[in-house]
């Protein structure tokens, strides 16, 4: 995939990728998947985190881009999704 992309145009790809998940994270909440609304702000934050702090992939200069972090971060953004929509999900069920 790297002859066919630079590493910025590959940058700006997976930047794309990261708000379609934040924007489908935000699908959650008109879908029924949670009910409490301090959690669909919860998710809302954490988008605009997520996005937020990734937007280092669309540099020109990718070289001082740490892969592995933005890696582990967009993990912990979805760790936390899962989690705020499972303990929403044990909350309303109680």
């Amino acid at each position: 995939i790297t002859q066919k992309f630079s590493e910025s145009s590959l940058g700006r790809i997976v930047y794309s990728w990261i708000l379609a998940t934040a924007s489908s994270a935000l699908l959650i909440s008109v879908y029924g998947g949670i009910d409490n609304i301090i959690s669909g702000a919860i998710i809302v934050i954490l988008g605009i985190w997520i996005s937020v702090i990734q937007f280092k992939l669309c540099r020109i200069e990718t070289s001082s881009v740490n892969y592995k972090r933005a890696f582990m971060e967009l993990n912990s953004y979805a760790l936390a999704v899962m989690l705020i929509t499972f303990i929403d999900q044990l909350i309303s069920f109680s």
